[in-house]
């Protein structure tokens, strides 16, 4: 059991929304849509990010969280930024707040058993052989500096949204058989097209392009075409708990006294203490029982019948209101000596023996004493580590140099990067790996360094290492774009492509307008150019067409009418397309194919409905509890955007 001092003393830190994320909580993981009104600044306070209601999320943990997402996508915080990952994160996170309060203010309560089961799911997979999921739950709070009430507050409020989001989802969903059936209808309706193709290639009649439209077309190209990286040099300071020695030593008298202050968390009620099996198989666990019914021991019938695998347990306390609700029903007898039936829990199928019934008693000191050391020797560590990275980001805000702060804080380190871009890449176009930090942890740096700021310092932020890390960008060698000399013969090729692209469909809206006039008809222009008219049956909207159609032209063609003509844009050419049938599919001789289509568009419908639905919902807890958002904040650690891109 975790220590009120570890509940209460101890900060979360930077390590809170790692855990958060298994959770399923964090912002990055929710729907990211707009959502009204929220981007304000007043009433924030200074270091928060969002405020909704008594709700908070500061900077710290926005950052860390935003930076943690984006690492798994390889992205620099500059391309999260142009594709709108930041807002999508503002928005997901006010989301989530505004769910926590309705769902505190509808008095929305998850019992003890459900939390249970809902805890025992995440912590299964981090268990290790034979260790029992409270050993595995305190280790893993342990390891990530989580407050166990925190964890379970949190487990709380996250079933709470659950329920509250699930309701409104499922309250309004119609009949949408009919809408199903139109949607059948359009997807799966045929067309029949006669074309003439045109190659841009066959123009041949293009002026020479002067000097100035080179250099109108050269300016409307030179971001995305011939751009040379940006290249950045900085010191990378950081914080190493792997290396990082701190004097951890713990008195007597501290021990004695965080034991009285927190003897209620000793306090055990009844336990059963309990030899058990747990397998896989239902087949297995009714097996194992039926040996024990024959006068087979437990682990007798256990080594029969799993082969190692499953797991046994032999005389493990429990308390009795912890156990799984299964568990607690099947032993509600409390029978000594007895086994009991196979018993199904989300963990797998139990065979269970009460050994002994201890009754409530508090843990003696002697009984305790190294796990309260243990735990004051982590929180001694996790507060060091704490101090010392608030110095570091002291140090960084107030403009100190990298060796001035690592005179002021010995137990910081440091590291060089010279000239990468912002995928960590060096000028001669080799992958960059940072001495001491392994090619994740260099990313990630890159992914910092090449942060819009105005200002040279970085402030600390999570490494997925576990390191904290500050950096001082030490030179900046700015974007610059191949000169125009130099792509002057790239220029003048991409020009006549584009010119005589221009004429062809210029031929083409001429041959449109002599068709449409009855001056021409379909073959007489073929014949004239000396092409073949090329046909295409059975063409739908949802297929891949062939060649040379490309999909983006399909709509265009289901949007012409029967015998009209019209132009498509193709690869290096243009087509004349005539339309020259249709069909429809028949409803009324339904397949058990067509069946199942249309009953995944009445689902498909559903979902759109219940999404829709639950937006509504979230506008109307939007204006009701008015979130804030501080833009001033963002903007001045991310740097300055327009409103559509936070």
């Amino acid at each position: 059991m975790v220590m009120q001092s570890l509940r209460n003393g101890a900060t979360d830190g930077f390590l809170k929304y790692i855990l958060l994320g298994i959770l399923g909580m964090a912002a990055g993981g929710l729907v990211m849509t707009d959502v009204s009104g929220v981007f304000s600044g007043g009433g924030v306070g200074n270091n928060d990010v969002i405020k909704v209601g008594d709700e908070t999320i500061d900077i710290r943990s926005f950052d860390n969280n935003l930076r943690q997402s984006i690492a798994r996508y390889n992205l620099t915080l500059e391309q999260a930024k142009e594709v709108g990952v930041i807002k999508e994160m503002v928005t997901g996170g006010v989301r989530e707040a505004l769910l926590k309060i309705e769902s505190k203010d509808l008095g929305i309560q998850i019992g003890k058993d459900v939390a249970s089961r809902r805890i025992g799911e995440i912590i299964k997979p981090q268990a290790g052989p034979n260790e029992s999921l409270q050993t595995a739950l305190e280790r893993l709070l342990k390891s990530k500096n989580i407050k166990e009430k925190t964890f379970v507050k949190n487990i709380k409020s996250e079933l709470a949204v659950e329920v509250l989001t699930d309701t409104i989802r499922n309250t309004f969903i119609p009949d949408n058989t009919s809408l199903a059936n139109v949607a059948y209808e359009f997807q799966f309706q045929t067309r029949d097209i006669d074309m003439i193709l045109f190659a841009d290639k066959d123009i041949d009649s293009i002026p020479t392009p002067k000097e100035e439209e080179l250099r109108v077309l050269y300016e409307s190209l030179k971001k995305t075409n011939y751009q040379i990286p940006e290249y950045r040099s900085a010191d990378v300071i950081y914080l190493d708990p792997e290396t990082l020695k701190i004097d951890v030593s713990i008195t007597e008298q501290e021990i004695k006294d965080t034991y009285e202050e927190n003897k209620n968390y000793f306090a055990l009620g009844e336990q059963l203490v309990l030899t058990q099996v747990l397998a896989q198989t239902e087949d297995q666990a009714n097996a194992i029982y039926a040996l024990t019914q024959k006068g087979e021991t437990l682990k007798n019938s256990y080594d029969k019948i799993m082969n190692g695998t499953g797991s046994y347990s032999e005389n493990v306390p429990f308390e009795t209101d912890q156990m799984l609700p299964q568990l607690a029903e099947v032993t509600a007898s409390k029978e000594i000596g007895k086994a009991f039936p196979p018993t199904k829990t989300s963990l797998g199928f139990h065979v269970i023996k009460i050994v002994d019934i201890l009754p409530p008693s508090t843990q003696p000191l002697n009984a305790v004493r190294l796990s309260i050391k243990s735990e004051l020797e982590e929180e001694k560590r996790n507060e060091a580590y704490y101090q010392i990275s608030s110095q570091m980001d002291d140090l960084l805000s107030r403009g100190v140099s990298t060796q001035e702060i690592l005179d002021t804080v010995p137990e910081l380190q440091s590291a060089s990067i010279e000239s990468i871009d912002a995928t960590a890449t060096n000028q001669s176009g080799e992958k960059v790996i940072i001495e001491n930090f392994d090619e994740t942890d260099t990313r990630s740096i890159a992914n910092a360094v090449f942060a819009e700021r105005e200002e040279n310092t970085i402030l600390p932020q999570e490494l997925p290492s576990g390191r904290i890390a500050g950096f001082i960008v030490t030179n900046k060698e700015n974007k610059t774009y191949k000169p125009f000399e130099s792509v002057k013969d790239d220029l003048i090729e991409k020009f006549n492509k584009d010119q005589k692209n221009a004429e062809n469909e210029l031929r083409l809206q001429k041959h449109l307008v002599e068709l449409e006039t009855n001056g021409s008809t379909f073959k007489s222009i073929a014949k004239e150019h000396n092409k073949e008219i090329k046909t295409i049956s059975k063409i739908t909207i949802m297929d891949t067409p062939e060649l040379p159609l490309k999909r983006i032209g399909l709509a265009q063609i289901f949007k012409m009418k029967l015998g009209s003509y019209g132009i498509l844009k193709l690869e290096e050419q243009s087509a004349l397309v005539k339309i020259t049938g249709h069909s429809f599919p028949d409803m009324t001789q339904k397949t058990q194919e067509m069946t199942d289509k249309i009953t995944a568009m009445i689902d498909q419908i559903d979902k759109e409905n219940s999404d829709e639905a639950y937006l509504m919902y979230l506008r109307q807890l939007n204006n009701k509890h008015r979130p804030q958002v501080n833009q001033t904040l963002i903007e001045r650690v991310y740097g300055t955007q327009n409103q559509s891109d936070i």
